[in-house]
């Protein structure tokens, strides 16, 4: 029989988010991104600092992505 070992979870990013969804790494900028969708915010969350920049933007905003090779996101609002 094989066993299967399962590591608790842990927290790496403290956040007071309301609906925290859609986490992916950004490759370009080494950070975490992810959105809150009620609030309309977009993540950066820089896991050896801890730190977490926030942008703001105007309604829900229900995922994000980093372009491949440019700056910016590709969202859906």
């Amino acid at each position: 029989m094989n066993v299967t070992t399962y590591r608790s979870p842990e927290v790496i990013v403290e956040a007071d988010a309301q609906v925290g969804e859609g986490p992916v790494w950004d490759h370009r900028t080494e950070r975490l991104c992810w959105v809150d969708i009620e609030r309309g915010q977009l993540m950066e969350s820089d896991l050896g600092t801890g730190i977490t920049s926030t942008t703001q933007i105007d309604g829900s905003l229900g995922a994000a992505v980093p372009r491949a090779a440019a700056p910016g996101f590709g969202v859906a609002v």
